[in-house]
């Protein structure tokens, strides 16, 4: 799963905590166009989490490549339908009703949703395997993916990065943003 929330922060250029916020019904069917919809769910009664993650920008849906969104579907059919088949079957009462309640996409063993915290945990653990850099985060990921995209498709594309990464092409930190991976590229 930590594979498929790094792909999403690398690719599409989600901020680190963007991809807890997706639930089920935000991923397109498959036979689709592959897109994943950012929702504002700040306010949201059937997150459980004490610290919820947020949209720091502008809800959007986002396109992704066909393999990423293989990727997702496959690990709801599979592995996130598993943990929840293995609760119904085997859960206390309360992780039975907190597991039936939960539609949000990357859940943990116990059928709660991803925390901020149980992402970052995984990351620091990833961190440690060789060959890895020490000062990996989700801010190197959406870097990436704005050098990557203004190398594809130029510098006068600045108001599409800024629709994907959610942000107004007029905001002092988008031009900051831009710059530097133009300069980059």
């Amino acid at each position: 799963m930590l594979h498929l929330i790094t792909r999403l922060q690398l690719k599409p250029g989600m901020r680190a905590a963007e991809p807890l916020l997706l639930k089920v019904e935000d991923v397109s069917p498959r036979g689709s166009l592959p897109t994943v919809s950012l929702v504002d769910r700040r306010n949201d009664p059937d997150d459980p989490r004490a610290r919820r993650p947020s949209l720091k920008q502008a809800p959007r849906t986002l396109p992704i490549d066909k393999d990423l969104h293989s990727d997702i579907c496959d690990y709801m059919e599979g592995t996130r339908a598993k943990i929840l088949e293995d609760i119904k079957r085997n859960g206390t009462k309360t992780e039975k009703e907190i597991a039936r309640k939960n539609q949000f996409l990357f859940i943990a063993l116990n059928g709660r949703p991803i925390s901020i915290q149980g992402a970052q945990k995984a990351l620091r653990e990833l961190r440690l395997a060789p060959g890895l850099s020490a000062d990996l985060c989700g801010a190197r990921f959406r870097n990436t993916f704005a050098d990557r995209y203004f190398e594809a498709h130029g510098a006068d594309k600045r108001d599409e990065l800024a629709h994907l990464t959610g942000r107004s092409p007029d905001s002092k930190q988008f031009h900051r943003y831009a710059n530097a991976a133009i300069a980059k590229a």
